[in-house]
């Protein structure tokens, strides 16, 4: 059923059913074969709209910028532009450039920067005697040159979607793209000086003071509108929402009674026309987010980065297929479209990748401005062809060497993510945190450990809640990598216990291998030595045991659906141990008619104990190395204590690295806090693009956590963090050294 109606919607679609009703149609029919209430959609999507505030800059940036398109701000940015730049060589190229990058940052839009500009740009190239397929080739690709550059709102949305997977705050964004933004614009002014070099027989026109200084006078109330977007948001004075209102209200006054561009009914009227753009915006990006939602609740991305896992190993090889699986959607699909069905898909496999989304954002978005322009479905292609009455296969040939040069250019960005983020990290005045890890040895060493299992007969005399041996005929699973281990639960009780002393500790016996069959159990006992132990019985506080064989890798079982289990040991011998683990698992069917189901286990084990001492080691010199970039160090005084200080070291996004540390000392001031040492309040690291044979996971146990304060200053400070990290792959020895400018807050 549902595939016969996504194969309808997609026949429709082709038929120019719009986009947005086909991804809703098929969120919605996958929604009805789970069984999911269609109200859960709308629920769901609303409540994000209303609690992010940056949905409200969609409608108040769209605004500006339709209102900027209607009067007579083109005129006055071109020439601006010619004042300032016609002198150069190849400056009516330039002037192209750069009016066409400023007006489609302004407006948003690529197909009006075309139909608004092209009067204008078109003539003054041909009077500079500029090959026509230049002319044509320039003005059709330069016409979504400015998509990078706040505040565009292809920049809004993608941080909209983007942040129900991980968080990309709108301002990195806007800083994120304003280089590699450049560098599109230099390149093609590049080929444009060149062109005009070997092709324009006319003069240049001198550079003329007065000139410059007249169009300045016309363009004055236009250039103020980066400085209130940098200045209000970056300085800190307004958030993005406040920034938007402030640029839509400034540009209405400007238009409206400074320039008089337009009459009060033509306001109104472009008004009018730029909500219906906003409401086709936002039903566009509710209809992505409700797919988003659905397929993250059915893992399909998960499936997917499985599937790109096997074929594509390494990051270079994703960012090859990323470029151009994403070149190919931009000529097929507009933008807003693209973005929102892409990100879902993409993102949770750049992030195992280790690609920053910012960085990804910066990409996918120069991605689809070249498929904008490109071959042979560009969309760029088919308004500059209506706009210049050209066949569309004349600017196919037009824009194939400015289509190369972008390409080049996107290699760059692709693969020297500094260029998208060295101006990010200034501005948020973030350092680098050099990490270093090493896994130790597991700890337990190595036991035998066999477990035998067997579904419960229905004639049974135990309770659900009793315990009772597998058969001797019950199935049987074996094991040769168990560990047994303790430790203090007070890690000052460590000299004690080393002295004979009975001292509280806990115990974890568990397999090391993430295949198979299941073991870990925890317990906790008093004991001045392993012999101690011999004849123990007792209860474990956690238990994870389950076979690896059928049925139960098919069964959804949770801690309710263990009813009893129990530890005992039986023998102490020279370290070794050897006991029995022993549990009762009820399994309770789907269909509620049917009689639920206990299955008996016991694992008998012989393993060495092995004191896990929590003590900071030294890491090997070949130990496993990465530098994050990111990373701030938060200082706080406590107004009722001035000489109290709070610490935090967090990267500014957590996806896909982590670092998060934080402590507090006391002294009068940061100086006096070199050479010290502290013991950290919380700790959390996480490498995403690592197994976690490889680095802890997320929910690693951080049993021991340490400062050592190099250097400090008022504006710097310099020292290690050391830590024993426990997780699933067992436990990891980690250094982050770190040297950061202090924020005082």
């Amino acid at each position: 059923m549902t595939l016969a109606l996504i194969l309808l919607l997609l026949l429709l679609a082709l038929l120019g059913l719009p986009l947005f009703l086909v991804i809703l149609g098929v969120t919605l029919g996958g929604q009805a074969q789970v069984q999911l209430p269609a109200a859960v959609v709308f629920v769901e999507i609303f409540d994000k709209i209303t609690e992010n505030p940056v949905f409200m800059t969609i409608p108040l940036f769209a605004h500006a910028g339709f209102v900027l398109s209607h009067g007579k701000a083109p005129e006055r940015l071109v020439e601006l532009s010619r004042a300032a730049l016609g002198w150069m060589p190849g400056g009516s190229a330039l002037v192209a450039i750069v009016t066409c990058a400023l007006f489609t940052a302004f407006t948003g839009a690529s197909g009006v920067t075309i139909i608004a500009l092209g009067g204008l740009l078109l003539p003054l190239l041909a009077r500079e005697r500029y090959p026509e397929r230049f002319n044509l080739g320039l003005v059709t690709t330069g016409g979504s040159l400015g998509l990078l550059f706040p505040p565009s709102l292809r920049l809004i949305v993608y941080a909209l979607i983007a942040s129900n997977i991980a968080p990309v705050p709108v301002g990195a964004l806007f800083l994120a793209g304003i280089v590699p933004g450049l560098l599109l614009m230099a390149v093609l002014a590049l080929y444009g000086s060149w062109t005009g070099q070997r092709h324009s027989t006319r003069e240049r026109i001198p550079f003329e003071p007065r000139r410059l200084a007249r169009s300045l006078v016309a363009a004055v109330w236009e250039l103020p509108i980066p400085v209130i977007i940098f200045w209000g948001f970056f300085g800190g004075w307004l958030t993005i929402a406040q920034v938007a209102a402030v640029v839509a209200l400034y540009v209405s006054l400007v238009e409206l009674f400074a320039h008089r561009d337009l009459t009060l009914a033509d306001f109104l009227r472009v008004t009018t026309r730029s909500m219906v753009l906003v409401g086709g915006i936002l039903v566009i990006i509710m209809a992505a987010l409700a797919m988003t939602n659905f397929l993250t609740d059915q893992e399909v991305p998960a499936a997917i980065l499985a599937s790109m896992e096997e074929r594509l190993t390494s990051k270079v090889a994703f960012l090859l297929a990323l470029n151009g699986f994403l070149l190919v959607i931009g000529c097929l699909m507009d933008i807003y479209s693209a973005i929102l069905v892409v990100i879902p898909l993409v993102l949770p496999i750049a992030l195992r990748f280790g690609i920053d989304p910012v960085h990804l954002g910066v990409i996918l978005l120069t991605n689809l401005e070249i498929g904008y322009s490109t071959p042979p479905v560009g969309i760029n292609l088919f308004i500059s062809s209506l706009r210049f009455g050209k066949p569309v296969v004349s600017l196919y040939r037009a824009s194939l060497p400015f289509i190369g040069l972008l390409l080049v250019c996107l290699a760059v960005i692709t693969f020297a993510p500094g260029l998208s983020m060295t101006l990010v990290r200034q501005v948020e005045g973030t350092g680098s945190v050099e990490l270093r890890w090493a896994r130790r040895d597991p700890a337990g060493g190595a036991g035998r450990a066999e477990l035998s299992w067997s579904r419960r007969g229905e004639d049974s005399a135990a309770g659900w809640d009793e315990l009772a041996a597998p058969p001797g005929e019950a199935a049987r699973e074996r094991a040769d990598d168990l560990s047994l281990r303790f430790r203090p639960l007070d890690p000052a009780d460590l000299p004690r216990l080393r002295a004979g002393q009975a001292v509280p500790c806990s115990f974890d016996l568990r397999r090391e291998s993430e295949s198979g069959w299941r073991l870990a159990a925890h317990w906790e006992a008093e004991i001045a030595g392993p012999g101690d132990l011999s004849g123990f019985q007792g209860e474990p506080s956690r238990l994870s045991l389950l076979p690896g064989a059928e049925p139960f890798p098919g069964l959804d079982l949770g801690p309710e659906n263990l009813s009893a289990s129990s530890i005992e040991v039986l023998s102490v011998e020279g370290g070794r141990l050897s006991g029995l683990v022993r549990a009762a698992i009820v399994y309770f069917p789907a269909d509620e008619s049917a009689s639920e189901q206990v299955f008996d286990l016991e694992v008998s084990f012989d393993c060495p104990l092995r004191l896990d001492a929590l003590e900071l080691s030294t890491l090997p010199e070949g130990a496993r190395h990465r530098r994050i970039h990111d990373v701030r160090l938060t200082v706080r005084t406590d107004d009722s204590l001035p000489s109290r200080r709070a610490f935090l070291l967090e990267r500014t996004r957590t996806r896909p690295f982590d670092l998060y540390a934080a402590w507090s000392a006391e002294a009068r001031s940061l100086e006096e806090l070199a050479g010290s040492e502290a013991d950290l309040s919380l700790l959390r690291v996480r490498l995403e693009d690592l197994g976690e044979r490889d680095f802890p996971g997320e929910g690693a146990e951080v049993p021991l956590a340490r400062l050592f304060l190099d250097t400090c200053t008022e504006d710097e400070v310099a020292g290690r963090i050391r830590a024993v990290l426990r997780g699933r792959g067992g436990t990891f020895d980690v250094e982050a050294r770190f040297r950061l400018p202090a924020r005082a807050r």
